[in-house]
């Protein structure tokens, strides 16, 4: 009985240590390029700066955006993903005035590894996209690119942490060892 007992134990920990907590990623104007291009669309996912979907992209009805911000302290995007799988993304982009702040696959890596229910981009601090009084842009539209890159980037793959999956395996095994030598020794 006391097997049955370290077994059922042995599981319901294991669902435990497993179930992941999902949170918003955030793009950092800092870690984005500022490019000049006039006709970056997504035929992916795109928003306008309001925060309407905008039609005509294959996503429009798995997301939904919230935008926020002001000129004194940056603008903001946030695409939820709600009960919709997240995607994995080869960039994003936030357009302001004449410039985007554009994000490209090195930029999304720890994104793509990981488990997320929203992506915020923002448009605040030093390198954000600014006007001649120094204040920020306000956000004409932002989008999510998936399987076409708008800029040239060498393919990377992430890995998926290998270490949590192994011990996982290895706790179970270990689980099973000791009840099933406890059920032998009775």
């Amino acid at each position: 009985m006391k097997s049955v007992k370290l077994a059922s134990l042995l599981v319901i920990g294991l669902g435990f240590a497993q179930s992941a907590f999902a949170l918003p990623y955030n793009l950092l104007t800092a870690s984005a390029s500022v490019v000049a291009n006039d006709n970056l669309v997504s035929p992916f996912y795109q928003v306008s700066g309001t925060g309407v979907e905008l039609p005509g992209t294959t996503a429009i009805n798995l997301f939904s955006a919230t935008t926020g911000g002001n000129a004194n302290d940056g603008f903001w995007v946030n695409i939820s993903f709600g009960v919709s799988p997240q995607p994995y993304l080869d960039s994003a982009f936030l357009k302001a005035g004449s410039g985007y702040l554009l994000w490209d696959s090195a930029d999304l890596a720890v994104f793509n590894a990981g488990t997320y229910d929203s992506i915020i981009m923002w448009n605040n601090t030093v390198e954000g996209i600014r006007n001649d009084n120094g204040k920020y842009k306000a956000t004409s539209h932002a989008g999510l690119f998936v399987g076409t890159d708008p800029t040239p980037q060498v393919t990377t793959f992430s890995v998926p942490d290998a270490s949590s999956t192994v011990s996982m395996l290895g706790l179970g095994m270990l689980g099973l060892f000791v009840a099933s030598r406890r059920r032998a020794s009775k």
